[in-house]
């Protein structure tokens, strides 16, 4: 469950290296929402960072808009099985493996 004192942190540590990223709070859900410029063609790609109310113990999901390489769902989520690690894994370490497939699969 997120705690008050872990979603600062979250929000810290993404203002500190992602300010292009606001939080949002809504419905249960907690995350951030902001675009990847693509480095070869250019395209913003909207990525949300999106938690249950099982965060941290679960992963936020990560949806890129428009859909990009063969790892993104039809519904836009970014497939990271396996790489979440409650205690040391964060809403910023997620959003670096989005930005890191963003820059390899825009513009194939």
């Amino acid at each position: 469950m997120m705690t008050e004192m872990r979603w600062k942190k979250e929000c810290e540590v993404m203002k500190e290296f992602f300010p292009e990223f606001e939080p949002e709070v809504k419905d249960g859900t907690c995350g951030f929402r902001g675009k990847i410029p693509g480095p070869r063609t250019k395209c913003l790609y909207g990525v949300v960072l999106e938690a249950s109310t099982c965060y941290p113990s679960l992963p936020p999901e990560v949806y890129i808009f428009p859909h990009l390489g063969s790892y993104v769902s039809p519904g836009g989520i970014l497939s990271l099985n396996g790489l979440w690690n409650p205690v040391r894994s964060s809403f910023a370490n997620w959003l670096l493996h989005a930005v890191k497939y963003v820059h390899e699969f825009d513009g194939r």
